[in-house]
């Protein structure tokens, strides 16, 4: 087995620890993009793959989590194996979001280096949001740090002692899968400052020096609406709705989860107190 292959069914198994064991994954290395050359044309067949790609592993968690072709059309289930088919399993709508099939809920990612999907059923679950992103390099993480967090999130990511890099793609990527969460639900676009790490649910890694030679780990955190507002939440009642964020991060990745339960309806907490 080529060392590719091993690192991906890696790679796979790892992510499939923080998912919740009812949510279908489909999951590959990416390639499109190691090829790209500076052409346009190049560019356009390297985000018609990575689309593709990205329909052919939502089909696949579909599949882990009981659809089935005959919930097609006829014509389509006529041809289900072909790309036109995959495509018409998860649509695409006017916003641009995946479409997915009636009674499923889901999410897509696609980075440098993965492209994957979840999907489960809406019985068990009211939404569900994934991100993964390559590792920020430290330049990068220090212009973005004021742009997607508050100097009170940054404290409590400080509690873990990890290094900055680090701690911006883990903001970064954890807000991102919220958005996706919280977007088919309500239907409106958020920014990174409309958004807020509330908690660490647990503080990650107990860490000693040296810090910066930590390659993996897993954290929880607590993200919520901006109590204080913002240009996506302004119209929201007053209530905050909260969400516990899992992330988990290799080497050089990191991949999050926000997922809500069909059953425990929406988790609102007042200013100060506990359930509102």
């Amino acid at each position: 087995m080529s060392n590719g292959r091993e690192r991906e069914i890696m790679t796979q198994s790892q992510v499939r620890a923080i998912l919740p064991p009812d949510v279908g994954c489909g999951f590959v290395a990416s390639s499109a993009w190691d090829r790209l050359a500076a052409t346009a044309i190049e560019r356009r067949a390297a985000r018609q793959a990575e689309f593709r790609c990205g329909r052919q592993c939502a089909l696949r968690a579909l599949q882990q989590v009981g659809w089935r072709p005959e919930e097609l059309e006829p014509t389509a289930a006529e041809d289900s194996s072909h790309e036109s088919a995959t495509e018409e399993v998860v649509g695409v709508g006017p916003d641009r979001r995946p479409l997915w099939p009636a009674g499923f809920t889901g999410s897509l990612s696609h980075s440098r280096h993965w492209t994957w999907a979840v999907a489960a059923r809406q019985s068990d679950y009211r939404g569900i949001g994934i991100d993964t992103e390559a590792i920020i390099e430290a330049q990068t993480a220090a212009e973005l740090q004021t742009e997607i967090g508050r100097a009170d999130e940054w404290e409590r990511l400080a509690r873990t002692r990890l290094p900055m890099p680090l701690l911006v793609t883990l903001l970064w990527s954890a807000k991102e899968a919220y958005f996706k969460l919280w977007f088919p639900l309500h239907e409106r676009f958020l920014t990174g400052m409309d958004v807020r790490l509330y908690e660490i649910v647990d503080d990650g890694p107990q860490l000693e020096p040296p810090v910066f030679a930590v390659t993996e780990g897993r954290i929880r955190l607590l993200l919520g609406p901006n109590a204080e507002g913002g240009a996506g939440t302004g119209a929201l009642c007053p209530a905050m709705e909260r969400t516990t964020v899992v992330a988990l991060w290799t080497s050089a990745d990191l991949f999050a989860v926000a997922a809500e339960p069909a059953g425990s309806g929406p988790r609102f907490h007042g200013p100060g107190d506990g359930v509102a």
